[in-house]
């Protein structure tokens, strides 16, 4: 008798299923939100990212890495939102060769509708303890890092990556930018003031 495939599947298999059904869930979600607002869900998180990223990263170039697509499919989405007066492309003071998107006051009024699509990923997590939920994170976190750092990931904006990330002499995180010590759970995995370490 062959035994059944699901039984011969490695951890590993598993986890990798785990975060796939995860990321399957969360993708109906934004779909689901973004339909009732006329949106795709690629445009939906445009608006999202634009409204919690520093200017220098709302260009198409970086938003094509932050989301894995093409610079043409970002470019049809971006155009899409600008016939919707949601976003605008302007010139970026610091580089004239460059336009950033900024987010217009009826884009950021929509992007109130939109922060709640993930109500149903929320709502199991609130009976996890703490401590499990920080377990989990840290494993996630350093399962980002090793995409990362392997390149399979092409972008990854997380604390342990960045340049203004340390471990100071009491072994805890530390950043330099904002001069404070940090537990496994003050840790960002995308983080809108981060900057890629060179070392």
């Amino acid at each position: 008798m062959i035994p059944a495939i699901e039984s011969v599947k490695d951890l590993d298999t598993k986890l990798i299923e785990a975060i796939d059904r995860i990321a399957r869930v969360q993708r109906n979600l934004i779909w689901e939100k973004a339909k009732l607002y006329g949106l795709y869900p690629l445009q939906a998180q445009i608006l999202l990212y634009l409204i919690e990223n520093k200017p220098e990263n709302c260009i198409i170039t970086k938003l094509s890495l932050e989301f894995g697509v093409s610079q043409p499919t970002i470019s049809s989405s971006v155009k899409a939102l600008i016939k919707k007066g949601l976003i605008q492309a302007v010139t970026w003071e610091k580089n004239k060769h460059f336009k950033i998107l900024t987010i217009t006051e009826s884009g950021k009024e929509l992007v109130k509708k939109l922060l709640d699509w993930d109500y149903y990923l929320k709502k199991p997590l609130k009976s996890i303890p703490e401590d499990e939920k920080i377990k989990a994170y840290s494993f996630l976190l350093s399962y980002v890092v090793k995409l990362r750092n392997d390149k399979t990931l092409l972008l990854a904006k997380a604390c342990p990556l960045c340049k203004y990330c340390t471990v100071n002499e009491r072994g805890k995180y530390y950043c330099k930018l904002f001069n404070m010590e940090m537990e496994i759970k003050d840790l960002r995995i995308n983080c809108s003031d981060f900057e890629e370490s060179t070392v």
